[in-house]
C-alpha cells in the first residue's frame, strides 16, 4: 500500500482488515466470556492451542456461524504496533490526497478511520480532529482559488485569510495570499459614480451579467464593454482600456425615459363629437315633410 493507491482499493482493503479484525475480536471475546462464566479466571482465547480449540468447533460455528482458530487470530499481543503502523499508513495516505487536491478520497479514508473500533484512543483521536481541519481547511483553499479564477479576488483574499486564523502556518492559504498580490498586480480598477443607489443598477461586461455594481471593481487588464440598465431610465454604455495598476472614475448618468404619447382615439370627427348615421340624417329629413 506504499506510494500512490486508488482509492477505492485502499477502501476495498481496509474495509476487509477490519471486517476480519472485527470477527477475530468477537469470537475472542464470545469465548473469553463463556469461560469466565464457568469459573476460568484470565482465559484468553488468543493464547489457546489450535487442537484444543478444534473440540468446540462444531459449538461455536452453531452459536456464532463462523470459527476462527486462536492461531489466526488478529487479537495478538502484537497488534497495537500493528495498529500503529497501519493508522500511520492511512494518515500518510490521506496527506497524499490533499496534496494531490483529492479531497473527496481524504474525507472517505478519514471516514472509514473514525469507524474503526481501535481509534478511541487519545492520540488517535487527535489525529482525527487534526485531519478533520487539513481537510476542511484544504476545501476553502480549493473555493479560494477558484474564485481567483472568476475574478473575484477579494472573496478570494478573504477565504485564504480564514484559513490561516486558524492555521497560521497553512503553506497553501500563504501561497494563495501571494497568488491574489500578484493578481492584483496585474489589475486596474474601476470606480462607479453615481448619485444614487447602486444597487437599483444592473451591470453587464461584454454583454455578461454581473449583478449590481459595486462602488469599485477590479478588472484585469484589457478592453471592455460596460452597459448598465435600470428599468424606467435610459441605458448607460461606455467602452474603456484598462492598463495595469490603472484606477479609471466614471460617473453613471441614467435619463428617465420619456413618457409614452396616449394613443388618438379612433372613430371621431374634428370636433370631437360622433357624426349621426345616414338613418339618422334621412329620419330628420322625413320629419321635415311631414310638418310634425
Amino acid at each position: 500500500l506504499r506510494g500512490s493507491v486508488d482509492g477505492w482499493d485502499f477502501k476495498s482493503y481496509v474495509l476487509g482488515t477490519m471486517f476480519y479484525r472485527f470477527i477475530s475480536e468477537n469470537i475472542t471475546n464470545y469465548v473469553n466470556r463463556l469461560q469466565a462464566e464457568a469459573g476460568f479466571e484470565g482465559f484468553d482465547y488468543a493464547d489457546f492451542s489450535d487442537d484444543e480449540a478444534e473440540a468446540a468447533r462444531q459449538q461455536l460455528v452453531h452459536e456464532k456461524g463462523f470459527f476462527i482458530l486462536p492461531s489466526q487470530q488478529k487479537a495478538t499481543p502484537t497488534m497495537p504496533q500493528i495498529q500503529n503502523d497501519e493508522l500511520s499508513e492511512m494518515f500518510g495516505a490521506i496527506d497524499n490526497y490533499l496534496a494531490d487536491r483529492r479531497i473527496t478520497e481524504a474525507e472517505g479514508l478519514l471516514g472509514i478511520i473514525q469507524t474503526r473500533p481501535d481509534v478511541h484512543d487519545v492520540e488517535t483521536s487527535k489525529r482525527i480532529v487534526e485531519y478533520r481541519a487539513k481537510i476542511d481547511n484544504a476545501k476553502v483553499i480549493l473555493q479560494a482559488t477558484s474564485e481567483i479564477e472568476n475574478n473575484d479576488i477579494d472573496k478570494a483574499q478573504e477565504l485564504f485569510r480564514s484559513v490561516l486564523d486558524k492555521d497560521p502556518q497553512n503553506a497553501d492559504a500563504k501561497a494563495g495570499l501571494a497568488a491574489v498580490a500578484q493578481k492584483r498586480a496585474e489589475q486596474g480598477k474601476i470606480v462607479f459614480n453615481y448619485d444614487g443607489n447602486l444597487n437599483d443598477l444592473d451591470l453587464y461586461i461584454d454583454d455578461v451579467y454581473q449583478g449590481h455594481p459595486d462602488p469599485e471593481m477590479s478588472l484585469s487588464a484589457g478592453i471592455y464593454s460596460l452597459r448598465i440598465e435600470r428599468e424606467g431610465y435610459e441605458t448607460w454604455t461606455k467602452k474603456v482600456q484598462l492598463s495595469k495598476s490603472d484606477s479609471l472614475s466614471l460617473d453613471v448618468e441614467l435619463g428617465k425615459k420619456a413618457a409614452a404619447k396616449p394613443a388618438k382615439k379612433s372613430g371621431s370627427d374634428g370636433d370631437g363629437l360622433i357624426a349621426p348615421s345616414k338613418k339618422q340624417k334621412s329620419g330628420k329629413r322625413q320629419q321635415g315633410l311631414l310638418g310634425i
